[in-house]
């Protein structure tokens, strides 16, 4: 009887506490912070690549041929993704284990969810023969400079995609 006294406690804060942690987030926000000051856009353009964690994901899955991933802001507010995963952006077609190649739109906006929060809004022109889509991808700070943020599938188990900007003399 005594061992029920202490055990139902101990197993339902167990329970609320892991419901409503999230250790992803945690870390992310930790070590990638949320941008929360607008930042500029000529300190967006450029060409980005993804981070090793990015890469080794995509490598886990051992159905994608290598590739360079890369992702480019250009000055006029246009954006070209070369050799995506389509993991990236399926929603619910099939995952056919393809690089796909995407050119759209970007602009800097709020988060809906965090106003105090910036992330990249972006527009997608080519993705099929439906027309495109937009989403928004989450701007962090890593290092001392704005990264590119997006997750696949559910954030909780933590595969996403990181990408860094590279330096002017990598372009």
């Amino acid at each position: 009887m005594r061992f029920k006294i202490i055990f139902v406690p101990i197993l339902i804060l167990t329970l609320l506490f892991a419901s409503c942690w999230n250790p992803f987030s945690l870390v992310n926000d930790a070590i990638f912070k949320p941008v929360t000051e607008k930042p500029d856009m000529t300190d967006l353009i450029g060409k980005y690549m993804l981070d090793s964690f990015s890469i080794g994901f995509i490598n886990s899955l051992e159905k994608y041929n290598e590739q360079v991933t890369s992702l480019e802001l250009l000055p006029n507010g246009k954006l070209i993704l070369n050799n995506v995963p389509d993991i990236m952006f399926k929603f619910s077609e099939e995952i056919q284990y393809e690089r796909l190649s995407y050119t759209g739109d970007w602009q800097i906006g709020k988060n809906i969810q965090d106003s105090t929060r910036y992330n990249l809004k972006i527009g997608i022109n080519n993705y099929s023969e439906r027309g495109g889509f937009a989403t928004s991808l989450d701007l962090r700070e890593y290092k001392g400079q704005i990264g590119i943020w997006y997750f696949i599938g559910d954030p909780d188990s933590g595969d996403r995609f990181f990408f860094i900007k590279q330096s002017d003399s990598a372009n």
